[in-house]
Parts: C-alpha cells; sequence; structure tokens
C-alpha cells in the first residue's frame, strides 16, 4: 500500500513547500521527486508512454506481474500519479540534482497560483541505500487502481517537457474518466478535504463519521463502499458519514500512520475526537451511534415501534404471530406457500412482472474472507451484478465430513441464510456406486441431513425432484451455477463476440486429471469407447484437454494440455462439437460455455446434471456407444441446416436467469423471515449484505 512506500522514504519539504498556504477553496497539489541511485530496471508491462508524443498518458497493462527489463535511460523521468493530487516523479539522482527542478518548478508554482491551484514541492530520497525502481513500484503496484492512473515518463527533463508534464496532469485530473473514479459516490456521503480535518473541527450542529483512507489501497476501497451504504442507512438522523483522503496528509509527513481509520466527531467531545476500530458490521455501527452520539440517541426514540412499548409487548404478540390469514389474503397466499416445495412455476410468474425482470440478478462466487477465516469449496456465495456487493447468504455445495460442518454451523449461527446447492456429483441424491467409491459422499450421515433440514433453500439438477429428493423438504428449484456461465464468458471477448469458423476441430473432449476420481466423474471410460470409433473413421479432427493420450490415439487425435482460460474459450469457439461423456457430474459448466460460444454439445443422456441444456437447438444425447458416428454426423447435417444454433438458444434461455436467482433467494429470504428481528418487526440495520465478506 501506499504508507509502505512511504516508510521506505525520507520526505523533505522543500522551500517552495512552505512558501505556498493551503487554501481551502483552491486546488492544492503536491509534487514529489524521488531520487534514486539508478531508474532501471524497469517495468516490461507498463507501455510508458512519453508525454512528446501529445497522446493518452496512461499506461496499459494486461497482467498483474512485474517483470524486468533493462530499457530505462538515465535521462529519463517516471512519473506516477496517487489519487487526484498528487504526482510522484521519479530521476536518477546521479543525472539530475534539486537545482534543476527548482529552476523549473518555481515559474510554475506562480503561473499555477494566479490560476486557482496551490503547489507544493517536495523531495525525497530512499531509507536504504541502492534501492530501486522496482522495489519502490512493487511496494504499491498490486493494490493500486490502473485504469486510472496518470503514469509514464519523458525523455528528458527541461524547461518545454516538464511544463507540458504538469499541464497533461491537470488535463488528466480534469478527465471525465478521472472524475468518475474519484466521484463522491453519493449526495448524501460526504467527501471532506484532507485539510479540513487537520487545521479545523466540523460544526457541532452534526456528529460525524469519518473513514480516513487512501484511493491507492484496497482495505480504504472496502471501506468506502460499507460507508456508502451507511450514510444511506443514518440520512436524517444527525449523523453525517463521509471520507477524506489522506493521500497528500502521508506524503505531507502530517500522517505517519498506516490507513485506513475510521473517526468518530461529536459535540459532546468539545473539539476532540475518537477512533473507531470495528469491523464493517451494520449492527455494530449502528449500536456505537446508539452509545455514542447524542444526535442518533435523539433520533431513535421517535423510531421505536410502540408495539413493543410496554403492556403493547404483550398486546400485540398475536400480530407478531398469530394473525388471522383468512381477513388477510397476502398472509393467506404466503400460507399456501409454505406447502409448495418446488418453486419453479413460482418464479416464472414473477418474472412475468417488468419489476422483476428489471432486477439487476446475481451472480454465484467462491465464498473467500469471513471475519479473517477463509471459507473455500463448498461454500458459495451470491454477489449482486450492480453493485458487486457480497450477501450473508451462502451456499453449501457438497457433502461435507463432521469437521467441516463446524464452518457451516457458525455461518448459521451468524445469521447466514443457507442453502443447498448441487455441485458435486450426484449429490443430494445418493447411489449405490457413488456411495461405494466415494468417502465424500459417505460422509452424508443422519447428523448432515439434520442439519440440512435447517437450511432455507435447494438449488438442484434433479429431473424427478419429487422422487429423488424427497427427504429434502426445503423449497427448491431447478437451477445450476452453470446457468449463469454467459455473463463470463462474455467477458472473455471484451470487443463483442463474433461467431468463428468451426474449421479447428470437429469434436473437442475435455478430461482434466488423471486420477481414478476424475475418470469416475468424467466417464473416461466411455470417453474412450467414443473416441475410439470416431478415431477409428478418420473422418473428424479431434481434440483431448487435460490428460494424456492413450497410445492407440496418437496421430488420430491432437492433444493440449489445461489451457489459460482465454486460450480455451479461443479453442472451443473454433470447436464444431463438444463431447461430454459425464454421468456422476453436477451440470458441468464446460456445457454452457461451449454453448455460449456457439460449439454443439453431445452428452451423456445418464448425465445427473446439465441434462436441460440438450434439445434439438443445441445438440445431442449419446446413449448406445455405437451410435456416436451417426449422432455427430446427425448434429453436423441440423448446423449446415440452419436448425442447429447452440448460442442463439443459451442468450434466450439465459435472459432471465441472474433474475431468477435473485427472485428465488428474495423469496427465501422473506420466507424464512431473515428480513426481521426475533419479534417479525423490521431491525434497524441492513441485515441482507455482508460488509465483513470478502473475496
Amino acid at each position: 500500500m501506499l504508507y509502505d512506500l512511504i516508510q521506505l522514504l525520507n520526505i523533505y519539504s522543500s522551500i517552495l513547500a512552505w512558501k505556498v498556504e493551503y487554501i481551502p477553496q483552491e486546488t492544492n497539489l503536491n509534487i514529489i521527486a524521488i531520487g534514486l541511485p539508478q531508474l532501471w530496471p524497469g517495468l516490461v508491462d507498463i507501455t510508458w508512454k512519453n508525454v512528446d508524443d501529445e497522446i493518452d498518458l496512461a499506461f496499459q497493462t494486461d497482467e498483474e506481474s512485474l517483470n524486468l527489463q533493462y530499457n530505462l535511460d538515465p535521462e529519463n523521468i517516471v512519473y506516477q500519479s496517487f489519487s487526484r493530487d498528487n504526482l510522484v516523479i521519479y530521476y536518477d539522482r546521479n543525472h539530475y540534482n534539486l537545482n534543476d527542478f527548482f529552476r523549473l518548478v518555481e515559474p510554475l508554482v506562480q503561473h499555477l497560483f494566479d490560476s486557482n491551484y496551490s503547489i507544493r514541492f517536495y523531495y525525497a530520497t530512499p531509507k536504504f541505500k541502492d534501492i530501486s525502481l522496482f522495489e519502490l513500484i512493487n511496494t504499491y503496484w498490486f493494490i493500486k487502481p490502473k485504469d486510472v492512473t496518470f503514469s509514464g515518463s519523458i525523455t528528458s527533463m527541461n524547461e518545454k517537457s516538464f511544463p507540458k508534464l504538469i499541464n497533461k496532469f491537470l488535463e488528466w485530473r480534469t478527465d471525465n474518466k478521472t472524475l468518475d473514479h474519484y466521484k463522491q459516490p453519493s449526495l448524501i456521503y460526504r467527501n471532506f478535504r484532507n485539510e479540513y480535518f487537520e487545521e479545523n473541527f466540523p460544526p457541532q450542529m452534526f456528529d460525524y463519521l469519518v473513514v480516513m483512507y487512501s484511493d491507492d489501497d484496497l482495505a480504504s476501497k472496502e471501506h468506502l463502499e460499507f460507508f456508502n451504504i451507511l450514510a444511506d442507512r443514518v440520512n436524517n438522523t444527525g449523523v453525517i458519514v463521509g471520507g477524506c483522503d489522506l493521500t497528500s496528509s502521508l506524503f505531507w509527513g502530517i500522517w505517519p500512520y498506516s490507513l485506513p481509520f475510521v473517526r468518530f466527531y461529536s459535540k459532546k467531545f468539545d473539539g476532540n475526537f475518537e477512533y473507531y476500530y470495528e469491523q464493517q458490521e451494520m449492527g455494530t455501527y449502528l449500536q456505537f451511534l446508539k452509545d455514542k452520539s447524542p444526535n442518533y440517541q435523539q433520533f431513535i426514540q421517535y423510531i421505536v415501534d410502540e408495539r413493543l412499548q410496554g403492556e403493547n409487548l404483550e398486546k400485540y404478540y398475536w400480530k407478531r404471530h398469530c394473525e388471522n390469514r383468512d381477513n388477510n389474503t397476502r398472509l393467506l397466499i404466503e400460507w399456501l406457500l409454505y406447502e409448495i416445495v418446488d418453486y419453479d412455476s413460482i418464479v416464472d410468474l414473477y418474472l412475468q412482472e417488468d419489476k422483476y425482470k428489471n432486477l439487476p440478478g446475481y451472480e454465484i462466487h467462491i465464498m473467500g474472507h469471513y471475519k479473517e477465516e477463509m471459507y473455500d469449496q463448498p461454500y458459495f456465495q451470491p454477489i449482486e451484478l450492480d453493485t458487486h456487493q457480497r450477501l450473508k447468504i451462502v451456499m453449501v455445495g457438497q457433502p461435507q465430513y463432521s469437521d467441516s460442518r463446524k464452518g457451516t454451523r457458525f455461518l448459521m449461527k451468524e445469521e447466514f441464510m443457507v442453502l443447498g446447492k448441487s455441485s458435486y456429483r450426484s449429490f443430494p441424491v445418493i447411489t449405490q456406486w457413488e456411495y461405494e467409491t466415494d468417502d465424500t459422499i459417505r460422509s452424508l450421515d443422519r447428523d448432515w441431513f439434520e442439519l440440512a433440514k435447517n437450511w432455507a433453500g435447494w438449488l438442484h439438477n434433479s429431473r424427478n425432484p419429487s422422487v429423488e429428493l424427497r427427504n429434502l423438504t426445503v423449497p427448491r428449484i431447478l437451477f445450476a451455477h452453470s446457468d449463469l456461465m454467459l455473463k463470463e464468458v462474455n467477458d472473455q471477448f471484451p470487443n463483442g463476440f463474433e461467431s468463428f469458423e468451426k474449421d479447428r476441430y470437429d469434436i473437442a473432449m475435455s478430461q482434466l486429471g488423471n486420477e481414478t476420481w476424475h475418470e469416475d466423474c468424467k466417464n473416461w471410460t466411455l470417453g474412450v469407447q467414443l473416441y475410439d470409433q470416431l478415431a477409428a473413421t478418420g473422418k473428424y479432427k479431434m481434440l483431448l484437454i487435460g490428460r494424456e493420450l492413450p497410445p492407440s490415439w496418437v496421430g488420430k487425435v491432437d492433444r493440449v494440455d489445461m489451457l489459460p482460460q482465454n486460450e480455451f474459450f479461443d479453442t472451443l469457439a473454433r470447436t464444431d462439437i463438444l463431447l461430454v461423456p459425464s454421468m456422476s457430474d453436477a451440470s458441468p459448466r464446460i456445457i454452457t460455455q461451449g454453448l455460449t460460444v456457439d460449439t454443439a454439445i453431445v452428452v451423456n443422456i445418464h448425465i445427473a446434471g446439465g441434462w436441460k441444456y440438450v434439445n434439438e437447438q443445441t445438440g445431442a444425447f449419446i446413449e448406445d456407444p455405437n451410435d456416436i458416428e451417426k449422432v455427430i454426423d446427425d448434429v453436423k447435417r441440423r448446423r449446415k441446416e440452419g436448425i442447429l444454433r447452440p448460442r442463439q438458444w443459451f442468450l434466450e434461455f439465459s435472459t432471465y436467469q441472474p433474475q431468477r436467482i435473485q427472485v428465488y433467494i428474495q423469496l427465501m429470504w422473506f420466507k424464512f423471515g431473515f428480513n426481521t428481528d426475533i419479534n417479525g418487526f423490521e431491525p434497524e440495520f441492513d441485515r441482507l449484505h455482508c460488509f465483513a465478506c470478502t473475496g
């Protein structure tokens, strides 16, 4: 982070800094010149663009890595923005000295002051001998936002290039893309200037919660997202929520700490403040305001539900628990929904209304961190597509051993809504063969089923849920993670997807992993039978992705190892048919990835999940291995005749899938009362969003 960079430097205030006073109404900028023993090694992934070329100066990189390259001349100047108000310049101190900078900066200070810019100039040297440009940049490279950074180099520093650099920096500050990145997130959330809190105390008619952050820090970004929602929550309560970018203060040396920090200002502190260190949980912040903020205390006195006052607690018990549904149509409908287990038709009815079609929708990701603990597979989490906010909902995607269930029980205790998700073989359907050969499946004991009874719902792949899932009576819906592949695959084609000629391979099969477990799940035995017959005809160009070729296929079948994602999708898009022999497989995502790039599918008719994607427009089932040549030729015929249209079918199928999962989850959220407190009343804080969850 930026603080780590500052720790490596001795920063000095030059005469040009202390001569200039900061004026709150004007734009205050800092130029920090860092003299290094040498500039190289440079960065091969950065396209250092010369200011003399008068082109876009923001560097571009396709990778997150830092690779070394000896590509900078000692006469070069390398520059890098931090936030909107700080420009750091790296130079070779064996080639330039401070007098060179004073000579160029001093006339600019007065010129820009006349244009309402106050510029301070600082110079810095590394604390440690022979530190390189790479070592400095590496301290913040991986967390710095790169899409709006003003960075590059100039061939030499002189009276022509240096003013041009500063003018380009000022233009970048007011560019629409830059302004959009650094804009105030909402009208309710307040942005405060750093000198405002260093030199003034805010007006005492309000209480203030202020996050002290840096725009070049990921942890700060998470706080800002939370504080934006908090600002909306406490709007009109006498508490002002905002942020203060201390990037400049770090360079001045008046903030010698890491970021972020949260300050609370209150009139009862009489000109002082206190720090707040709790995690990003809405409930804990609101409780803090109840305890500390006179304005918030006064506000909540007016919003306490009268049904919880005095004798009313008993008087209104029936309102909370026993209201007569015969006189309340909505309650009657909700009661009927309790008698329904399969929610597919119900969700489809909701999606006939425009307001549900226009929902932003959810996507599904691995859960990640919650309260410093890592929740990897089998924990999944829905994320809002518009805000990218994680929800306080967890999906359990496979059976768990006894010890692993402790994590699930902890999340349930933390008031997460838990859903089952069929992401592992035939789970939760139990087959004798899987039970005998897979220890994970054998962990499905009585205790696990008792635990699952407390979950709110289930995303399944079953053809006949009323029979196969009769032991799971929670509300369920036919939905798989693979239903959401359209966005993920389209993101791999930033310029838009265009149909490719199917000229690279006639048939491809993916078989990753050489273990017995992989062979069972992906049905390698059937795959070998099918490829043997197809290879024997000599009619098809065939590809195997992943495992090693059997000797009999050498010279007949091409083979590639596991491909990077962009290469995989490019290969798949140029393949006519994807063969999926899997049986014990829970709706493999490669099926819908293939459909998205207009590749047809031939799927084992006995597959556990993914069967719902197979139809006349997308491909075919294979049941008898002896029919494989006939099936392949029939699929090819349909493509030539225009009957086969895999991508078009999946586009139509995917239209409302993100909204479909959102409607189902929200129905369960309200059905099981996760939106209310124990009395059935709306809580004071947002229960749906998980602010302590990070990817």
